[in-house]
């Protein structure tokens, strides 16, 4: 279905998205509003160990005021390469490192309102970075 947009508005820039309202017409005429969530997108790590265990981190997420347990993932700077926002994650997150990186695919997260792509990647052959967490 294609739209006409006769109107975009970035109602508010944060740090983690931007936040869009466009005003657009159906091909039949009939106008609506879009609201867009603009995203810059991440990397995901699915981490597994030689015994096939993988790694998942306990963390919590503010708009769910819980903890959840969720693969290592991080938020793409501007104009990164997914790989590096992979390597720097898990790091980051777990303290491992490896050197055997496969991508797996790229999901759209919640395609009905927002641009966030998830570029999920397969670690293995994990070895514990220098002064990195222990998971184990």
């Amino acid at each position: 279905m294609k739209y006409k947009l006769r109107r975009r508005n970035k109602v508010h820039e944060g740090r983690v998205f931007t936040t869009i309202i466009d005003e657009v017409e159906y091909a039949n005429g009939n106008p609506t509003m879009r609201e867009v969530a603009e995203h810059p997108g991440g990397a995901v790590v699915l981490a597994v160990f030689p015994d096939h265990r993988i790694i998942l981190i306990n963390q919590h997420r503010y708009p769910l005021d819980k903890f959840i347990w969720e693969l290592p993932a991080g938020k793409l700077n501007t104009g990164e390469d997914p790989l590096h926002c992979a390597k720097r994650e898990l790091e980051e997150e777990t303290g491992y490192h490896t050197k055997k990186w496969k991508q797996l695919t790229s999901i759209y997260t919640t395609p009905g309102f927002c641009t966030e792509v998830l570029h999920i990647f397969l670690a293995r052959n994990l070895s514990k970075a220098p002064g990195g967490r222990n998971l184990e």
